[in-house]
């Protein structure tokens, strides 16, 4: 769709992520302008590389955000718990 020019605030995951999630890019950094994933540790921002079909794996307890995507558009795949109950019947 495009560049929305929002972000991602800085959140720790929910119920949903009983143990970690874990994101794919789906698509190449060049193919999309800011829109990087961001975890503050120790007091410390780290701005993590997304290479296409790399995978990103962290705690639900990790403060995480992800900024604003000004130019292209910015695809992953996320996966969550097995546990967590999504994709149950009737959930989309």
């Amino acid at each position: 769709r495009g560049p929305t020019n929002s972000c991602i605030a800085f959140h720790c995951d929910g119920i949903y992520a009983s143990t970690s999630t874990s994101q794919i890019p789906l698509n190449s950094p060049s193919e999309y302008k800011g829109g990087n994933l961001c975890f503050f540790v120790n007091d410390h921002l780290h701005m993590v590389p997304r290479k296409c079909g790399s995978l990103v794996r962290h705690p639900p307890k990790i403060l995480h955000g992800v900024t604003s995507v000004t130019e292209g558009a910015r695809k992953s795949l996320f996966v969550v718990d097995y546990k967590n109950g999504l994709g149950e019947v009737g959930v989309i």
